[in-house]
């Protein structure tokens, strides 16, 4: 009897040993998934930070330019008002000897 109770300790035994195995493998699997998702997650965000640093240089490409065009017309506004200024006091003076 002793026996056959040691076969049948043996035999759940080795049915564990199966599921452990199995376990195992599922779980060497998930592992193997989980280091996918995570190298494509990292790849992921590289190209999202590259774009997004791609982004920063163009928008600050287009102020540096807008700046620059503005400052051109502020310089333009100034001599044209120094011009207006001019021609008006010439005017002025050319009314007085009249």
């Amino acid at each position: 009897m002793s026996e056959q109770i040691l076969g049948q300790i043996l035999e759940e035994l080795r049915g564990m040993n199966g599921q452990l195995t199995s376990l195992n493998e599922r779980v060497s699997s998930l592992e193997h998934q989980f280091q996918e998702f995570r190298v494509e997650v990292r790849t992921d965000l590289q190209v999202l930070k590259a774009g997004q640093q791609g982004l920063r240089k163009e928008i600050t490409d287009r102020f540096k330019e807008v700046d620059e065009r503005f400052h051109r017309h502020e310089f333009t506004d100034d001599v044209l008002n120094r011009n207006i200024l001019r021609l008006e006091t010439e005017l002025q003076m050319l009314k007085e000897k009249k």
